[in-house]
């Protein structure tokens, strides 16, 4: 509901999304493709036509991995078409016709799934060798202090937004907020990060294999 307040929402879920015909018709329909996001790339398309909006009243239903594998292979391929959804649609980044989604929303995405995944990666590889050195261990207890700190801070503005901001939600439901963001969010950022780990390999794999048919068109 925030994002959406400031028109800076851009991902409609694939499971929960309605659009109007002419809506969609109009960026070309739905087109599934299994490299891509589909519906984080069908968002980004909408928000071009200024037509994506969040209804927090719509009731849903959709299947959810029921083992903590399945959640990890959803949320690592996720990661990974995210990323390539992002670089299919690079000209977007900061491109005033996309509106609030183009100039704000799109890069704060790319930013946060880089640079929070990176920074749980990083601290993982630090504390991994981090025997090795005494400036590895110095480093990562910066990193976890700066995570520690981030993490505080989101509690205490998911707090607010959900008490008092926007949704309102009881007392109650209070107590599963320490849950989300000091166990929940770390886990997901480290499938983001073997996410990119992953993205960044099979790019290179691609442009191998583009570098490979080029030279071999040259020869013939």
């Amino acid at each position: 509901m925030f994002q959406s307040r400031l028109r800076i929402l851009m991902c409609v879920s694939g499971a929960y999304g309605a659009f109007r015909r002419d809506a969609l018709q109009s960026v070309g329909g739905w087109v599934a493709n299994p490299v891509y996001g589909e519906d984080f790339d069908l968002t980004i398309q909408m928000q071009r036509q200024g037509k994506v909006w969040f209804t927090p009243d719509a009731i849903a239903l959709t299947d959810a991995p029921p083992t903590l594998k399945g959640w990890w292979r959803q949320r690592h391929r996720w990661t990974v078409n995210g990323l390539r959804t992002i670089i299919r649609h690079r000209t977007a980044i900061l491109n005033p016709s996309y509106g609030a989604a183009g100039v704000i929303g799109l890069p704060m995405k790319t930013i946060r799934t880089v640079l929070l995944a990176g920074q749980r990666g990083s601290l993982l590889l630090i504390l991994l060798i981090g025997t090795l050195s005494q400036f590895y261990v110095s480093l990562a207890y910066v990193l976890f202090v700066l995570a520690l700190l981030m993490a505080v801070t989101t509690l205490v503005i998911f707090a607010l937004m959900s008490t008092v901001l926007v949704y309102r939600s009881p007392i109650r439901h209070l107590l599963w907020l320490p849950l989300f963001v000091f166990v929940y969010r770390p886990l997901h950022s480290f499938v983001r990060f073997f996410g990119i780990i992953t993205f960044v390999l099979d790019s290179g794999q691609d442009i191998g294999k583009r570098v490979v048919n080029q030279a071999r068109v040259l020869v013939k």
